[in-house]
């Protein structure tokens, strides 16, 4: 119940987080939206216990111009946790070469 709470959580936060992708007038390609959610557990041998991580990711992309990534996720382990957040631009060039730059914190 905790970890679908928390999931919840990342989803909504980053829905809110993730601006409106307008196009202008003359664009001729929309662009194309793609979703992901995740998790993960994991068990420790030696009685370091166990862990788990959730994450939520947007991109909205064109294709063969660019592309937006948004992510969000929380990390459980040792008893300590952490949230993180992203962002980051991929720039396409010629057919074969791509450019990206990004933000994180967490």
């Amino acid at each position: 119940m905790k970890v679908r709470r928390l999931l919840l959580l990342l989803v909504s936060t980053l829905i809110a987080a993730v601006p409106v992708a307008a196009r202008a007038a003359d664009d001729a390609a929309p662009y194309v939206r793609t979703a992901e959610i995740g998790g993960g557990l994991s068990r420790y041998t030696g009685g370091l216990g166990e862990g788990n991580g959730q994450f939520a990711r947007i991109t909205l992309a064109k294709e063969k111009d660019r592309s937006w990534l948004f992510e969000t996720g929380r990390q459980e382990r040792f008893g300590e946790a952490a949230w993180g957040v992203g962002i980051s631009h991929t720039r396409n060039f010629l057919s074969a070469s791509a450019i990206s730059a990004g933000l994180s914190t967490g």
